[in-house]
């Protein structure tokens, strides 16, 4: 028996709930079974390997149970914020109508500064080796970024196609499994003791009074006012306890998962009957990637924090956690670039041109020291897939794909 309200027994109780849609999906699962990798860690049978329209929810952990974790410190309700300066915007929870309209007001978030910085660019791509096909390397990206910072608020995002907006889905709905995962593997030790404690985080502005905390350090002279209006929204901040017992100062985390859902097109091979997709197994990142690293440093600079996480996880359970500590030469040269950006094409009203920033030797020094900070990222943790939970959270729902009912 367990004890309604708390988080074991809203665990059960949604176990209990969900039964009724395992029955409801029993015996409706693709019949079709391509050959690859399989789920054996999650116990999927060999006929759930593929189907038609994915289920970016698939044992997705709710909101509400990561915020019901013993070690997660979440964020008050909305209608206790008061919102009056900009630190106030911190205590918007991001998956509330509030943080989104702040959001709308922001020039350059941190998760699209990669694009400020030139790094969707050819000239970019051929240095880290990215693929065209894998939509990091185009310059409407950076076309994109020039519109969103000329007028946030009335900014509207370029359509997506359903393939994309899967492996999008996917990532925002199993964002809090990796923090689980994180938590469970640190989050209490055999004694009790908490290692790991995480806490809820919403919005960080780069205030100017910020900026100027972060000048002597940079030892570069870049004007706050040649800058954009920048922020970062972190999936969560930690600290952690050292063997003294004491608790270290906040650091930040990014949680990334990666999809596991891959579109092989019609079934037929000919452009005709019904578009098809496989379940693959992945293994989590083996090292930072250039985005990611340019993600992480601007929440950094945002939040004062001095070393930042990033939780990349799988569907299988397998999750490794880098450390990536503040760099102070690398954020030099990254706000000297935005205030070039913003000064010669947003102000002016100038659409930015192809490889707008390949033409300087210091640019191209800047991405052998962004490819050198990614590769010196080092894993600390690293959780084997199919690792146990403290609380097993349920399915939601069971199966990996959605039945398809034909009329």
């Amino acid at each position: 028996q367990t004890t309604p309200g708390t988080y074991e027994g809203k665990a059960r109780a949604d176990r209990e709930a969900f039964q009724f849609e395992k029955e409801v999906f029993r015996g409706t699962m693709p019949t079709r079974v391509y050959s690859g990798q399989g789920y054996g860690s999650v116990g999927l049978r060999p006929s759930a390997m593929s189907g038609e329209t994915p289920n970016a929810l698939w044992n997705a952990v709710s909101k509400w149970e990561l915020r019901s974790h013993p070690a997660f410190t979440p964020l008050p309700m909305q209608s206790e914020v008061e919102l009056d300066d900009l630190e106030d915007l911190q205590q918007l929870r991001q998956d509330s109508v509030y943080w989104e309209e702040a959001k709308r007001n922001i020039e350059v978030s941190a998760s699209r500064w990669w694009e400020v910085l030139g790094f969707a660019e050819d000239a970019a791509g051929k240095f880290f080796k990215t693929r065209r096909q894998s939509g990091l390397r185009d310059h409407n990206r950076a076309v994109e970024a020039w519109k969103r910072a000329s007028d946030p608020h009335s900014y509207q995002e370029p359509p997506v196609e359903d393939r994309q907006r899967v492996l999008m889905d996917w990532g925002r709905n199993h964002e809090a499994n990796g923090l689980v995962a994180l938590m469970d593997a640190h989050g209490v030790t055999v004694a009790g003791q908490k290692l790991v404690r995480v806490f809820e985080t919403g919005l960080w502005v780069l205030t100017e009074e910020r900026f100027e905390d972060l000048l002597p350090k940079l030892g570069s002279a870049v004007d706050f006012d040649d800058l954009p209006v920048m922020a970062a929204s972190p999936d969560a901040r930690l600290q952690r306890r050292d063997n003294s017992g004491l608790w270290s100062a906040f650091e930040t985390v990014e949680v990334k998962t990666k999809c596991p859902f891959v579109y092989i097109g019609r079934k037929n091979g000919h452009g005709r009957g019904r578009a098809g997709w496989l379940l693959k197994q992945f293994e989590p990142h083996k090292q930072v990637t250039f985005l990611q690293y340019a993600q992480i440093q601007l929440q950094l600079a945002c939040t004062g924090a001095t070393t930042g996480h990033l939780v990349s996880h799988v569907a299988s359970g397998a999750t490794t956690v880098f450390e990536v500590p503040i760099n102070y030469e690398w954020l030099a040269v990254a706000f000297r670039l935005t205030a070039r950006f913003n000064c010669d094409f947003v102000y002016p009203g100038v659409e930015p041109q192809v490889d707008f920033f390949n033409d300087s030797s210091e640019y191209q020094e800047f991405l052998k020291l962004t490819s050198d900070s990614c590769a010196a990222a080092q894993g600390w943790l690293s959780i084997p897939a199919g690792a146990r939970r403290q609380i097993v959270v349920t399915p939601s729902p069971h199966n990996p794909f959605v039945p398809s009912y034909r009329m």
